[in-house]
């Protein structure tokens, strides 16, 4: 089997190193566990992550791409993730599948990468499995850690989306139903047992019929600009409140990694917001 490991090349949310988690735990790992099972894997490693080297398995072959190699096959430095999601734009596409051809095989039995748009790649392999991996809904401290792995796409091009009324309507085999049940027990489980808070650290008076958790994300993805209305996630929060009932409190949470963050609300954009809707439930 021939193994394609697909790795990003430019700096997204303006971070050169941005995929070095994703690369260093989980896609090194994949290739070497799949090459010492006898697989022909290439690893396309960007020149920012050629310092991973030394994690790779002696068997693996090692594409090095380089800024000079970014800026022939992708005509800029800059991140395409967008316009590469949004899948529009054919003349790029075009252009970046004759380039960048020249540094792959001619044929791979799968491809692996982490969280970005391949069109090109798609358009070059169309009889390959690319498996999309991105974290699982719930991957976030102290949750466990869990990872999807798609076959189809990201997000709005994702499995849920194309099974979505075959998944809401119930439509499946037994066998299927027991695997989703086993992996709900599971994550279930530890979500409980790791569960930093009770409700009543959250609704200390018990004033609130119900909870309802609102994770704001990053208004800089890929996927926030192009699969929803929104320009930031203050218009995402101001969305949600307008419409929820003043007996449900809302509790609110901000996306912050070592990485990336995406902080909208500091003392005095909390005061002005629980002025008008003081079911807002938000403590730093």
């Amino acid at each position: 089997m021939k193994l394609l490991i697909w790795v990003a090349p430019w700096a997204a949310h303006g971070d050169l190193q941005f995929y070095k988690n994703a690369v260093q735990k989980h896609l090194i790992p994949q290739g070497n566990i799949l090459s010492n099972e006898g697989w022909e894997v290439d690893l396309f490693l960007p020149e920012s992550l050629s310092f991973l080297q030394s994690n790779i398995d002696k068997k693996i072959n090692v594409i090095d791409f380089t800024i000079e190699d970014q800026l022939f096959c992708f005509g800029c430095l800059n991140d395409l993730s967008g316009k590469l999601y949004e899948n529009k734009d054919l003349r790029l596409i075009e252009s970046i599948s004759d380039k960048i051809k020249k540094y792959l095989e001619s044929y791979y039995d799968v491809i692996l990468l982490w969280e970005t748009p391949v069109p090109f790649l798609e358009k070059i392999y169309p009889d390959s499995l690319i498996v999309h991996q991105m974290p699982g809904v719930f991957s976030r401290l102290p949750y466990p850690h869990t990872i999807t792995f798609d076959p189809w796409g990201l997000y709005n091009n994702s499995s849920l989306t194309q099974y979505s009324k075959v998944i809401m309507s119930g439509v499946t085999t037994s066998d299927e139903n027991k695997v989703a049940e086993k992996f709900k027990f599971l994550v279930e489980s530890a979500i409980e047992d790791l569960q930093p808070f009770s409700r009543h650290d959250l609704d200390f008076d018990n004033k609130y019929k119900k909870l309802l958790l609102v994770p704001l994300q990053v208004s800089a993805h890929y996927a926030f600009q192009t699969d929803t209305s929104y320009s930031n996630q203050m218009d995402f929060l101001l969305d949600v409140m307008k419409d929820v009932d003043s007996d449900t409190g809302v509790v609110v949470t901000q996306y912050v990694t070592p990485r990336v963050s995406d902080t909208i609300i500091d003392n005095d954009t909390l005061h002005a917001l629980r002025k008008k809707w003081p079911n807002i439930i938000y403590n730093p």
